[in-house]
């Protein structure tokens, strides 16, 4: 085989490789989508038959998702040198695999809260849970977007997202202050209270990864890594 085809070979395992990432980084952002649904579904059952075995299963398979793609990510590193965009998107990919990760975690600490939470006040309760399953939903939502931006490599979108919905002044995270307000006003239940304040700061946590989900589209197409300006602002 002569130098010019083994180069050709290189460049087509290169190519696939580059292929391969994507496509691992794309089936988890829908597998950890999917979980959100999951978890909004169960919640739309009675308190008797809500069931989320199928939410931890699927988390051990996120998890060896990301184990696999950071294999892709070190092995394309380590033996093809790359530059330019090539390196943006391995890198930036290699950060969304992980904000993936940490979102599908949140989702499960959602999970077993409610699978834990004794309901001693039903009336309550309800008008707490509609709140977290709003919210959820519009995470999905949020984060479905935030994935066809970075597919779509659409950095005008990204940032309209973190301007309007995932910044602090943000819609989501003012809607989650008010769920805040909302479950201090039910001091008469303070364990239901507490749970319904831990799922909220997961919430928050995940609008907070899906924000940076956006700043790495950015980095992937302009190569300005935007993350903390707000803190080097303050």
């Amino acid at each position: 085989m002569n130098t010019v085809t083994e180069q050709q070979h290189t460049l087509r395992r290169y190519d696939k490789e580059l292929i391969k990432l994507k496509n691992q980084v794309e089936k988890m952002g829908e597998h950890v989508s999917s979980q959100i649904d999951l978890v909004v579904d169960q919640l739309d059952d009675s308190p008797q038959t809500m069931d989320f075995e199928e939410v931890f299963e699927n988390d051990i398979s996120i998890n060896g998702m990301e184990v696999k793609a950071s294999k892709t990510v070190i092995r394309l590193l380590a033996k093809q040198a790359p530059v330019g965009k090539d390196l943006r998107f391995i890198i930036a990919v290699s950060r969304i695999v992980s904000e993936l990760e940490r979102i599908g975690d949140e989702v499960v600490t959602i999970a077993h809260s409610f699978e834990e939470h004794a309901r001693p006040s039903p009336c309550i309760d309800n008008a707490i849970e509609v709140s977290v399953t709003g919210l959820m939903s519009s995470a999905k939502n949020l984060l479905d977007r935030a994935l066809l931006a970075a597919h779509n490599e659409d950095i005008e979108t990204a940032a309209n997202m973190m301007e309007k919905h995932l910044h602090k002044e943000g819609t989501y995270y003012q809607d989650a202050e008010k769920l805040v307000g909302c479950i201090k006003e039910h001091h008469e239940s303070l364990d239901e209270s507490f749970t319904a304040a831990l799922q909220v700061n997961s919430l928050k946590r995940i609008c907070d990864h899906i924000c940076n989900i956006c700043e790495h589209s950015v980095f992937l197409v302009s190569g300005e890594d935007i993350r903390h300006q707000d803190d080097e602002q303050d």
